[in-house]
Protein backbone atom coordinates (compact mmCIF):
# COMPACT_ATOMS: atom_id res chain seq x y z
CA UNK A 1 0.00 0.00 0.00
CA UNK A 2 2.66 2.82 0.65
CA UNK A 3 4.74 1.68 -2.78
CA UNK A 4 1.32 2.61 -4.52
CA UNK A 5 1.30 5.70 -2.48
CA UNK A 6 4.66 6.58 -3.20
CA UNK A 7 4.09 6.15 -6.95
CA UNK A 8 0.82 7.88 -7.16
CA UNK A 9 2.15 11.01 -5.54
CA UNK A 10 5.11 10.81 -7.92
CA UNK A 11 2.24 10.58 -10.89
CA UNK A 12 0.43 12.94 -9.52
CA UNK A 13 3.93 15.46 -8.83
CA UNK A 14 5.02 14.84 -12.53
CA UNK A 15 1.31 15.84 -13.99
CA UNK A 16 1.12 18.99 -11.92
CA UNK A 17 4.43 20.28 -12.63
CA UNK A 18 3.81 19.95 -16.44
CA UNK A 19 1.27 21.80 -16.45
CA UNK A 20 1.45 24.17 -13.34
CA UNK A 21 3.93 27.27 -13.65
CA UNK A 22 5.65 29.35 -11.53
CA UNK A 23 3.52 32.54 -10.11
CA UNK A 24 6.00 35.45 -10.43
CA UNK A 25 9.46 36.16 -11.51
CA UNK A 26 11.85 33.94 -9.82
CA UNK A 27 14.27 30.96 -9.96
CA UNK A 28 13.38 27.63 -10.98
CA UNK A 29 15.01 24.11 -10.25
CA UNK A 30 15.85 21.40 -13.23
CA UNK A 31 17.54 18.37 -12.49
CA UNK A 32 20.41 18.08 -15.01
CA UNK A 33 20.31 14.27 -15.28
CA UNK A 34 23.72 13.90 -17.23
CA UNK A 35 25.17 16.25 -15.10
CA UNK A 36 23.80 14.99 -12.06
CA UNK A 37 22.94 18.09 -10.52
CA UNK A 38 20.36 20.66 -10.21
CA UNK A 39 20.65 23.77 -12.42
CA UNK A 40 18.78 27.08 -11.83
CA UNK A 41 17.20 29.28 -13.94
CA UNK A 42 15.48 32.81 -13.83
CA UNK A 43 11.55 32.16 -15.06
CA UNK A 44 9.72 35.13 -15.83
CA UNK A 45 6.10 35.14 -17.90
CA UNK A 46 7.71 35.40 -21.60
CA UNK A 47 10.50 32.67 -20.45
CA UNK A 48 8.85 30.51 -23.19
CA UNK A 49 12.80 27.75 -23.09
CA UNK A 50 12.66 27.82 -19.34
CA UNK A 51 8.88 27.31 -18.93
CA UNK A 52 9.66 24.00 -21.21
CA UNK A 53 12.78 22.17 -19.07
CA UNK A 54 10.20 23.21 -15.86
CA UNK A 55 7.72 21.03 -17.32
CA UNK A 56 9.60 18.15 -19.21
CA UNK A 57 13.05 18.69 -17.89
CA UNK A 58 16.26 19.54 -19.64
CA UNK A 59 16.25 16.58 -22.00
CA UNK A 60 12.44 16.19 -22.49
CA UNK A 61 11.14 18.64 -24.45
CA UNK A 62 12.95 21.84 -25.55
CA UNK A 63 15.78 21.14 -27.90
CA UNK A 64 16.21 18.20 -26.00
CA UNK A 65 18.29 16.15 -28.72
CA UNK A 66 20.76 18.90 -28.78
CA UNK A 67 20.93 19.58 -25.33
CA UNK A 68 22.18 15.81 -24.79
CA UNK A 69 24.57 16.29 -27.61
CA UNK A 70 25.85 19.19 -26.09
CA UNK A 71 26.19 17.87 -22.34
CA UNK A 72 28.16 14.90 -23.43
CA UNK A 73 30.27 17.09 -25.77
CA UNK A 74 31.04 19.60 -22.99
CA UNK A 75 32.83 16.80 -20.68
CA UNK A 76 35.41 16.15 -23.04
CA UNK A 77 35.97 19.74 -23.56
CA UNK A 78 38.06 21.97 -22.26
CA UNK A 79 36.95 25.58 -24.40
CA UNK A 80 33.39 25.86 -24.81
CA UNK A 81 32.05 28.99 -26.87
CA UNK A 82 28.42 30.04 -26.77
CA UNK A 83 27.16 32.71 -29.59
CA UNK A 84 24.10 33.63 -29.40
CA UNK A 85 23.49 32.08 -25.38
CA UNK A 86 20.40 34.10 -24.79
CA UNK A 87 19.54 33.30 -21.11
CA UNK A 88 22.50 31.18 -20.68
CA UNK A 89 20.92 27.23 -21.01
CA UNK A 90 23.30 25.76 -23.19
CA UNK A 91 26.31 27.64 -21.26
CA UNK A 92 24.74 26.51 -17.81
CA UNK A 93 24.34 22.52 -19.04
CA UNK A 94 27.90 22.94 -20.04
CA UNK A 95 29.14 24.16 -16.77
CA UNK A 96 26.60 21.12 -15.31
CA UNK A 97 28.89 18.94 -17.41
CA UNK A 98 32.21 20.02 -17.24
CA UNK A 99 33.98 21.54 -13.84
CA UNK A 100 37.24 22.72 -15.57
CA UNK A 101 36.43 24.03 -19.15
CA UNK A 102 36.66 27.72 -20.16
CA UNK A 103 32.87 28.81 -20.79
CA UNK A 104 32.51 31.75 -22.82
CA UNK A 105 28.77 32.89 -23.56
CA UNK A 106 28.45 35.51 -26.07
CA UNK A 107 25.01 37.55 -25.91
CA UNK A 108 24.67 41.54 -27.04
CA UNK A 109 20.54 41.68 -26.15
CA UNK A 110 20.53 43.79 -22.51
CA UNK A 111 17.60 42.21 -21.27
CA UNK A 112 18.66 38.49 -22.15
CA UNK A 113 22.21 39.58 -20.72
CA UNK A 114 20.52 40.32 -17.68
CA UNK A 115 18.87 36.93 -17.20
CA UNK A 116 22.31 34.92 -18.17
CA UNK A 117 24.15 37.04 -15.63
CA UNK A 118 21.57 36.40 -12.86
CA UNK A 119 21.51 32.53 -13.68
CA UNK A 120 25.32 32.72 -13.55
CA UNK A 121 25.14 34.09 -10.25
CA UNK A 122 22.57 31.77 -9.03
CA UNK A 123 24.34 29.00 -9.66
CA UNK A 124 27.84 30.46 -9.25
CA UNK A 125 29.24 28.85 -11.81
CA UNK A 126 32.35 30.09 -13.05
CA UNK A 127 31.30 31.39 -16.91
CA UNK A 128 32.60 34.64 -18.84
CA UNK A 129 29.40 36.40 -19.94
CA UNK A 130 30.28 39.18 -23.07
CA UNK A 131 27.12 41.44 -23.97
CA UNK A 132 28.41 41.65 -27.76
CA UNK A 133 27.72 40.23 -31.02
CA UNK A 134 30.32 37.83 -32.77
CA UNK A 135 30.73 38.91 -36.73
CA UNK A 136 33.67 39.68 -39.12
CA UNK A 137 34.10 42.70 -38.27
CA UNK A 138 34.77 45.21 -35.20
CA UNK A 139 32.52 47.91 -34.59
CA UNK A 140 28.85 48.62 -34.35
CA UNK A 141 25.47 47.30 -35.36
CA UNK A 142 21.63 47.64 -35.07
CA UNK A 143 19.50 44.80 -33.63
CA UNK A 144 15.12 44.74 -33.25
CA UNK A 145 14.11 43.41 -30.10
CA UNK A 146 10.93 43.24 -28.49
CA UNK A 147 10.99 46.04 -25.70
CA UNK A 148 10.38 44.68 -22.24
CA UNK A 149 10.17 41.22 -23.09
CA UNK A 150 13.11 38.36 -23.71
CA UNK A 151 14.02 37.76 -27.44
CA UNK A 152 14.52 34.71 -29.21
CA UNK A 153 15.01 36.26 -33.06
CA UNK A 154 17.47 39.21 -33.01
CA UNK A 155 20.19 39.21 -35.57
CA UNK A 156 22.58 41.57 -36.78
CA UNK A 157 21.15 44.53 -39.20
CA UNK A 158 17.69 42.60 -39.50
CA UNK A 159 14.75 43.22 -38.32
CA UNK A 160 13.29 39.26 -38.10
CA UNK A 161 10.06 40.07 -36.09
CA UNK A 162 8.68 41.94 -39.74
CA UNK A 163 8.76 38.13 -41.28
CA UNK A 164 6.98 36.69 -37.99
CA UNK A 165 4.57 38.54 -36.31
CA UNK A 166 3.42 35.69 -34.70
CA UNK A 167 6.19 36.12 -32.41
CA UNK A 168 5.97 39.70 -31.66
CA UNK A 169 2.61 39.23 -31.39
CA UNK A 170 2.08 43.08 -31.02
CA UNK A 171 4.72 43.53 -28.78
CA UNK A 172 6.28 47.27 -29.79
CA UNK A 173 9.63 46.00 -31.58
CA UNK A 174 12.42 49.03 -30.48
CA UNK A 175 15.83 49.32 -32.42
CA UNK A 176 19.09 48.81 -30.14
CA UNK A 177 22.51 49.98 -31.17
CA UNK A 178 24.99 46.73 -29.80
CA UNK A 179 28.88 46.67 -29.91
CA UNK A 180 30.43 44.21 -32.48
CA UNK A 181 33.92 42.37 -32.09
CA UNK A 182 35.44 39.71 -34.59
CA UNK A 183 36.19 36.31 -32.71
CA UNK A 184 40.26 37.01 -31.98
CA UNK A 185 39.01 39.69 -29.61
CA UNK A 186 37.76 36.81 -27.42
CA UNK A 187 40.68 34.60 -28.15
CA UNK A 188 43.24 37.14 -26.84
CA UNK A 189 41.17 38.52 -24.14
CA UNK A 190 40.78 35.28 -22.50
CA UNK A 191 44.33 33.72 -23.77
CA UNK A 192 41.99 30.94 -25.86
CA UNK A 193 44.62 28.70 -27.66
CA UNK A 194 42.07 26.11 -28.89
CA UNK A 195 38.60 25.64 -29.51
CA UNK A 196 36.76 22.20 -28.58
CA UNK A 197 33.31 23.37 -28.78
CA UNK A 198 30.99 25.49 -30.30
CA UNK A 199 27.48 27.14 -30.42
CA UNK A 200 26.10 29.31 -33.20
CA UNK A 201 22.45 30.72 -32.62
CA UNK A 202 22.72 33.91 -34.41
CA UNK A 203 19.19 33.69 -36.52
CA UNK A 204 20.82 34.20 -40.12
CA UNK A 205 24.18 35.57 -38.95
CA UNK A 206 26.28 32.55 -38.96
CA UNK A 207 28.02 33.05 -41.93
CA UNK A 208 29.78 35.91 -40.45
CA UNK A 209 30.55 34.13 -37.60
CA UNK A 210 32.20 31.48 -38.94
CA UNK A 211 33.98 33.88 -41.26
CA UNK A 212 35.29 35.34 -38.11
CA UNK A 213 36.29 31.61 -36.28
CA UNK A 214 37.41 29.85 -39.48
CA UNK A 215 41.24 30.14 -38.42
CA UNK A 216 40.54 28.80 -35.28
CA UNK A 217 38.27 26.06 -37.04
CA UNK A 218 40.93 25.11 -39.04
CA UNK A 219 43.21 25.07 -36.56
CA UNK A 220 41.21 23.17 -33.95
CA UNK A 221 38.76 21.16 -35.34
CA UNK A 222 36.15 22.01 -32.79
CA UNK A 223 32.27 20.41 -33.19
CA UNK A 224 30.01 22.90 -34.09
CA UNK A 225 26.47 22.64 -32.76
CA UNK A 226 24.64 25.56 -35.57
CA UNK A 227 21.38 27.04 -36.53
CA UNK A 228 21.21 27.65 -40.12
CA UNK A 229 18.75 30.28 -41.64
CA UNK A 230 18.66 30.71 -45.14
CA UNK A 231 19.63 28.54 -48.46
CA UNK A 232 22.39 30.80 -49.67
CA UNK A 233 23.83 31.01 -46.11
CA UNK A 234 23.84 27.28 -46.26
CA UNK A 235 25.48 26.58 -49.55
CA UNK A 236 28.14 29.36 -48.60
CA UNK A 237 28.53 27.07 -45.42
CA UNK A 238 28.97 24.54 -46.84
CA UNK A 239 31.71 26.26 -49.33
CA UNK A 240 33.40 27.30 -46.26
CA UNK A 241 33.97 24.12 -44.58
CA UNK A 242 34.35 21.63 -47.24
CA UNK A 243 37.82 20.24 -47.17
CA UNK A 244 37.64 20.17 -43.17
CA UNK A 245 37.26 16.58 -42.96
CA UNK A 246 33.85 17.82 -40.97
CA UNK A 247 30.58 15.38 -41.09
CA UNK A 248 27.37 16.82 -40.90
CA UNK A 249 24.16 15.93 -38.85
CA UNK A 250 21.03 16.68 -38.94
CA UNK A 251 19.25 16.89 -35.52
CA UNK A 252 15.84 15.57 -35.40
CA UNK A 253 13.94 17.33 -32.03
CA UNK A 254 10.58 15.13 -32.95
CA UNK A 255 12.14 11.96 -33.29
CA UNK A 256 15.71 12.09 -31.34
CA UNK A 257 17.36 11.10 -34.24
CA UNK A 258 20.89 11.91 -35.48
CA UNK A 259 21.73 11.23 -38.82
CA UNK A 260 24.54 11.79 -41.29
CA UNK A 261 23.65 13.99 -44.21
CA UNK A 262 26.19 15.37 -47.66
CA UNK A 263 25.28 19.16 -47.06
CA UNK A 264 23.94 21.69 -44.95
CA UNK A 265 20.69 23.43 -45.62
CA UNK A 266 18.20 25.84 -43.88
CA UNK A 267 16.80 23.73 -41.28
CA UNK A 268 13.60 25.64 -40.45
CA UNK A 269 14.80 26.13 -36.67
CA UNK A 270 16.75 23.17 -35.66
CA UNK A 271 20.47 22.53 -35.44
CA UNK A 272 23.04 20.49 -36.94
CA UNK A 273 26.24 19.11 -35.43
CA UNK A 274 29.36 20.04 -37.34
CA UNK A 275 32.43 17.12 -36.04
CA UNK A 276 34.64 15.10 -37.01
CA UNK A 277 34.93 10.73 -36.41
CA UNK A 278 36.73 11.43 -33.29
CA UNK A 279 33.97 13.36 -31.55
CA UNK A 280 31.46 10.26 -33.28
CA UNK A 281 33.31 7.80 -31.69
CA UNK A 282 33.22 9.47 -28.46
CA UNK A 283 29.18 9.96 -28.69
CA UNK A 284 29.01 6.60 -30.06
CA UNK A 285 31.00 5.35 -26.78
CA UNK A 286 28.74 7.02 -24.71
CA UNK A 287 25.78 5.11 -25.82
CA UNK A 288 24.35 8.26 -27.55
CA UNK A 289 24.16 6.62 -31.45
CA UNK A 290 24.65 8.60 -34.28
CA UNK A 291 25.26 7.59 -38.14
Amino acid sequence: MNSLKRVTKKILSYFIKRYKLPRGDGFISVYDEIGAKKINFFWRPDSFMETRLYQYGIYGNWEKTSLRVWALLSKESKTILDIGANTGIYSLIARSNNNLAKIIAVEPIEINYQVLQKNIEANAFNIIAEKIAISDYDGNAKMYMLKDRLNYMTSINDNRYELHPEVSKGSEVIEVNIDVRIYSFLKHKYKVDKLDLVKIDVEGHEVNVLKSLILDIKSSRPAILIEIIGDDNALEINELLSGLEYKFFSIDEETGRVVCVKKLWDNDHQNFLICTQNHIDYLNSSKFFIG
